[in-house]
Order: structure tokens, then C-alpha cells, then sequence
């Protein structure tokens, strides 16, 4: 008789291997002796060794059991029906190696080779590598959704690259690219441009400036590879746009817009991305018959933000909004939702029909309603307020509507009873008057330096419809005052929305407040036998910089001096520069908070 060593060393198999086979029932258990150990005899060295075969041979494990007691029929067709997936398995991995060896090439990896061909043809021509670049970028989601279009789109490139009018297009562009946004020249290089295009369309029809025909939100994913990869494309669109152009990847004919005539490019600091404005929404309907039962769904994708609803016909609808990182992001998640309602048996319906969209000409305070309750604020025509005396909940707070001098749009303005200063109120308004048309641009948020601090706010943030909660279609966006550490300087609208609309965010309607700087944080922070604050957890870990409350600062920095050699974490402030600390450097919560602050809060 063998013991289970004995057994594994005459198969060729581990302890570990014999165990695992008696865990999947493969191998039986023997009987143990007097003494409690497994005893095994010679027919079980033949049976573990057939099971080892089996294994190696690639068989799976819950096979092997068939095979075992199968006859010589049954075990040669399972054989074959193995060496077919095994046969299908190499030639998968083959294509692996391919795709392997392929990646120093370059483009060549997610690239069709017509389209490798065509951007070398523009190198070749001297084409700047940033809009090569930009173009690369473009085609690979184009190739990836609608490959058996590749050759059409590639035959009509081929045919206008052979025009040196496009050469000189591009060559335009790469200029205009090149020169810094308040560049006088500027101006000049997108009067040419836009010449280059209306000629174009008007010689050869729109199709041949547009000649992609691809959906908008494909679009929109494209402008934001382009201009991620181009920063400098941003103004030279602002500018297309005054000249009866308007898109990127999706060229199409405007009416020419109006410059703005203010000159905020001194005094701007930061504009976000445009975002939520009513023209960049897409909303899918859906339905799905459930036990006699008819359930909805629909799904919006507005910028960075998907909008859902559900529920049964006859009854009330629920929802629920997601903001993503970006709208690269709100697009993946956007067809992921709808591919799943898909797998789950829901069918795509028409449009529901909706009311009327309210006219251009009706006031804004008739859609706020209880337009009668408000009162005009004394020296500041357009301005209006309500007082509300709520002792529970909020507290009692004033509620500002200031009005743009159609009485179509304005901005919404809340301060708390607690700290609201009608002196402090006054020279606010006196500066976001002439300034409203700021939130209606087309961006998420504008941080705006004010020309002499007001109590202790030294800037003014304008919100946009797309980061105001009720905005009547468009018509209202969101001000307050903030001090500069509050807000970053290169914030996108998603970490605006996360710093004055979620968890623990800025009480922006406080205006007797203590500073509420930015804090984003990243980290890698490891302990071997567990943090005890953390009840033994050994690991926490964010990879990319999120918004944090202060109390998260004070217990990272508690952590990084318990951690394991290797440990970070990282601490960015308003002006996106970060402060390390690592078990090797720790940081005090007084570094910290002046980093956060700033020099300006500091001093003071």
C-alpha cells in the first residue's frame, strides 16, 4: 500500500495535484488506516496517471470523467472534438503573434492599410504631424464601426489630397494651429480657411467638404480626440464659427455668428469645454413586454452626462444621471447601457411626442413661476429676489434671479440669511451684470478674477446651463463668488460638478464660509500586516486624481508615515500642482493646507 506521497512521486503528479483530483471527484478516496492516512494500491497509480495524460493532453477537467469510462468509440470522437478547439486555439494564438509583431508598426495595429497608406501620403506631403496625428486619431473609431465603408471614404480622400487647393488648406491650418489664441494673425489665417471651405462647397456641393456622413455622436468623440490632441483647434472653431462654419470632424454651414464684444480675454482665467447645451443631446427610446406588463426605458446622452428613465406603462417613471470623465467616456457608456437593454429583450421605439418647446419670447420668470412673489433689487434693474423663511432644512436664504435684458435667460443666485451682506451683495452684482452672457456661451463655467476682492472673494464663478440643476431648455445658468483656491484653474466641467454639486461639496451659498480649497488626490499607500485604522485592510489605492474632503487629507497623511516603502500620495491644488508625500517623506497637515491655500491665502 502507498501513501500519498508514494502515490504522486510513482504518477509524476504533486501532493497538491492528487488532492485536487480527489476535491472534482476524479480520483476516489481511499479508505485510511488505524492511524487516519490515506492507503492507496497499484490501481490507483494506472487511474491517477490516466488522469494526468488526459490533463496535459489539454483535456478539461470536467471531461476527463467521460473519458475515463468512455468505450473507444465515444473516446475518439471526445478526442477528435479536443484536437479541433486545441487546432482553433493555435491558430487564435497564431493571430495573436501576428498582431504581436505588428505593434512596432505603429498605425499599422488599428489601422486598415488603405488608410497607413493615406496618412504617409500626407507626411509625404508635408502635412504638420499634428493634424497627421489628428486624422490618425479620427479614422481609428471610424475603422473600428464601420469598416466595409473604409475603401468608399478612402477612394474620396484620394481624390482631394490630389487638389493642391487642400494642400494649401492644410498647410493654412498647420499655421493657424501654430499661433497662440490672441494672435492678431489669427483672424486672418481663419478668413482663409473659411474661404477655402465655402468655395469648395460651392463648387463641388457640401457633401464634399462633409463627406463623411457620420453620427453626431460619433462626431462629438472625434472633436474630442482632435482637440485633445490640439488645444489651439478650440479658438480657430470659435472663430470658423463667426465666419459660417461650425464643427470639426462634421463640418457644416451656419449662419455666421456674432463675436463677443467683450473683452474678457484679460480677465478669463478658465473656460470649460462646451458642454450640455441642448444642440449636443441624443435621447434612444425603448421597450420591453414583461408579464402583460409594458416596461420603458430611455437613455439621454447630454455632453458627459447620460440621463436614464424606466418604468411601466400607466405608471411613474424613475431616473437616474451619471456625469462621466469625459465625453469619450459618456459615449462608451451611453452604447453600453443601450447594448445591454438590448441583450435584455428591450426593442428600440420611436420618439415619444413631446410639448412644444417654450417660445424664444417668453420671459424667464414666467417659467420659474411665482413670478409675482419676487421683488426688484433697488439699483439693479433686471434683478429680482424672494426671500424664504425656512427655520428646518436649509435655513432661511435669499433666491436672486438676474435677468439679461431680453427676459429670456438669466442666472440664478442663493445666499443663506447667515452671512448675506447687502453691501458685499451690491458690488457683486454691480460686476456679473454686464458679465452675464458669460454662462450662455456654449462652455460649462467660466472662473472670473473680480478687479478688487469682495468681502473674501477675490473671483466669480458663471455656471452654465449644463451645470445648473433646473435650467428651463437652456435658459438659466448658476453665479457665485469664490475665492481662487476653490475652484481649479484648468478644472473640466466634471471635476466643477463634483466640487459644488456632490458629496461634501463647497457651500457655495455660504458666504461667511471658511475657505474650501481644491483638494484631488491620488494614491498607492500599502501596509504588509494591515493598517490598523483601516481594521487590517492592507491596500488603498486611487489611480486617478478624484475630489476629496479635507478629513481624507489628514488620514492619508496619517497612513503614508504606517506604509510600506514605495507608498505615495499625492495632493493637488487649484493651480494643478502636486505635493508628494511617500513613508520616505512625510508631510505635515499644516504643508498641506498651505499648499492647498495658496500663497495669497496664506500671506493673508
Amino acid at each position: 500500500m502507498l501513501t500519498i506521497g508514494e502515490l504522486a512521486s510513482y504518477a509524476g503528479v504533486t501532493v497538491r495535484a492528487v488532492r485536487h483530483y480527489h476535491a472534482k471527484g476524479l480520483l476516489p478516496e481511499p479508505e485510511r488506516d488505524h492511524s487516519g492516512y490515506r492507503r492507496y494500491d497499484a490501481a490507483a497509480v494506472i487511474e491517477l496517471i490516466r488522469i494526468r495524460t488526459l490533463a496535459q493532453a489539454g483535456v478539461p477537467l470536467a471531461q476527463v470523467r467521460e473519458l475515463l469510462h468512455a468505450d473507444e468509440e465515444e473516446f475518439a470522437a471526445a478526442v477528435a472534438a479536443i484536437d479541433r478547439r486545441l487546432r482553433a486555439e493555435i491558430r487564435q494564438r497564431e493571430h495573436h503573434r501576428e498582431q504581436i509583431a505588428r505593434l512596432a508598426a505603429g498605425d499599422h495595429l488599428t489601422l486598415p492599410p488603405e488608410v497607413v497608406e493615406y496618412l504617409d501620403r500626407l507626411r509625404a506631403l508635408g502635412i504638420d504631424e499634428r493634424i497627421v496625428q489628428v486624422e490618425r486619431d479620427g479614422w481609428i473609431p471610424l475603422a473600428a464601426l464601420s469598416p466595409d465603408r473604409v475603401a468608399e471614404w478612402m477612394g474620396r480622400k484620394r481624390e482631394q489630397i490630389a487638389d493642391p487647393r487642400l494642400i494649401d488648406f492644410y498647410r493654412t491650418l498647420s499655421q493657424a494651429l501654430a499661433r497662440p489664441a490672441d494672435d492678431p494673425q489669427l483672424d486672418e489665417l481663419a478668413d482663409d480657411l473659411a474661404a477655402y471651405l465655402t468655395r469648395m462647397a460651392d463648387e463641388r456641393g457640401e457633401d464634399y467638404v462633409d463627406d463623411t456622413d457620420i453620427e453626431p455622436p460619433l462626431a462629438r468623440l472625434m472633436d474630442a480626440l482632435a482637440f485633445d490632441t490640439v488645444p489651439p483647434a478650440r479658438r480657430l472653431i470659435e472663430l470658423l464659427e463667426q465666419r459660417g462654419w461650425t464643427g470639426w470632424t462634421k463640418l457644416e454651414r451656419t449662419p455666421p455668428s456674432s463675436p463677443h464684444v467683450s473683452d474678457m480675454h484679460g480677465i478669463m482665467r478658465h473656460s470649460g469645454r462646451r458642454r450640455g447645451c441642448g444642440d449636443m443631446t441624443e435621447t434612444r427610446y425603448f421597450e420591453k413586454s414583461d408579464k402583460g406588463a409594458v416596461r420603458h426605458w430611455e437613455i439621454t446622452l447630454d455632453g458627459i452626462r447620460c440621463h436614464m428613465g424606466w418604468g411601466v406603462a400607466g405608471g411613474a417613471m424613475r431616473g437616474s444621471s451619471m456625469t462621466l470623465d469625459d465625453e469619450a467616456h459618456a459615449l462608451r457608456h451611453f452604447t453600453k447601457k443601450i447594448n445591454e437593454k438590448k441583450r435584455d429583450g428591450y426593442v428600440e421605439v420611436a420618439p415619444k411626442e413631446t410639448n412644444a418647446q417654450p417660445e424664444a419670447d417668453v420671459r424667464l420668470l414666467d417659467l420659474v413661476g411665482n413670478g409675482g412673489e419676487y421683488e426688484p433689487v433697488a439699483g439693479h434693474t433686471g434683478v429680482v429676489v424672494r426671500f424664504h423663511d425656512f427655520e428646518a432644512g436649509p435655513g432661511p436664504f435669499y433666491e436672486y434671479y438676474i435677468i439679461g435684458e431680453d427676459e429670456s435667460r438669466g442666472l440664478t443666485l442663493v445666499v443663506k440669511k447667515p452671512g448675506h451682506n447687502e453691501a458685499m451683495l451690491s458690488a457683486f452684482l454691480d460686476f456679473v451684470q454686464p458679465h452675464l452672457g458669460l454662462a450662455f456661451e456654449g462652455r460649462s463655467h467660466h472662473k472670473v478674477p473680480l478687479p478688487a476682492p469682495i468681502g473674501p472673494f477675490d473671483h466669480v464663478l458663471f455656471c452654465g446651463p449644463s451645470l445648473t440643476s433646473a435650467n428651463y431648455d437652456g435658459r438659466l445658468g448658476r453665479v457665485f463668488p469664490i475665492r481662487d483656491c476653490e475652484i481649479g484653474d484648468q478644472d473640466t466641467e466634471t471635476y466643477v460638478e463634483a466640487r459644488i454639486r456632490g458629496r461634501n461639496a463647497m457651500p457655495s451659498t455660504t458666504w461667511d464660509r471658511e475657505p474650501f480649497p481644491v483638494i484631488d488626490l491620488r494614491f498607492d499607500l500599502r501596509r504588509a500586516d494591515g493598517f490598523e485604522e483601516l481594521r487590517g485592510r492592507t491596500s488603498v489605492r486611487e489611480k486617478k486624481f478624484k475630489v476629496y474632503p479635507r478629513t481624507m487629507v489628514e488620514r492619508g497623511l496619517r497612513l503614508i508615515a504606517e506604509a510600506d516603502p514605495g507608498g505615495f500620495l499625492e495632493i493637488r491644488n487649484y493651480r494643478h500642482e502636486i505635493l508628494k508625500a511617500t513613508p520616505e517623506q512625510p508631510r505635515t497637515l499644516d504643508e498641506a493646507d498651505r499648499f492647498l491655500l495658496g500663497p495669497a491665502m496664506t500671506a493673508s
